[in-house]
């Protein structure tokens, strides 16, 4: 068993790590050692160590309460969606965006579902076909 010796490396503050004296974002790190996954979503800094995240899929659900941050998700479901994708879920594509209310039909909710291309292509090949005016 080998191993390759890594460059010093400290974290820096704002996200980002010192490499001998050369700043570069935690995202660009883990985008470069997972350049060739269609399964990367994100990088981030917890408890000083880096994780690069990688999945299949992710849902996710963001609560339009009126901010001014909510209505710029939530004024259209695909900008939305792609808002969220460019920071959450890197490599992953929007499989479903949909806009949808609570049952009390009051709070409105931005709701996206990402996947690997890949999944995507499978999903609707292999998919059924409801059509419900038959």
């Amino acid at each position: 068993m080998g191993f390759r010796e890594r460059p010093l490396t400290e974290m820096a503050s704002g996200g980002k790590l010192d490499c001998m004296g050369d700043l570069v974002s935690i995202d660009q790190f883990c985008l470069k050692s997972y350049k060739a996954s269609p399964s990367y979503m994100r990088g981030f800094e917890k408890n000083g160590k880096v994780i690069c995240e990688l999945g299949d899929r992710v849902i996710a659900k963001y609560t339009c309460d009126g901010s001014m941050t909510a209505k710029d998700f939530c004024y259209d479901s695909a900008r939305g969606c792609k808002k969220i994708g460019k920071s959450l879920v890197r490599n992953l594509q929007i499989y479903h965006q949909s806009m949808t209310r609570d049952l009390d039909g009051k709070a409105l909710a931005l709701n996206c579902i990402f996947t690997v291309k890949t999944l995507l292509k499978n999903n609707f090949k292999n998919a059924l076909i409801f059509d419900e005016k038959k």
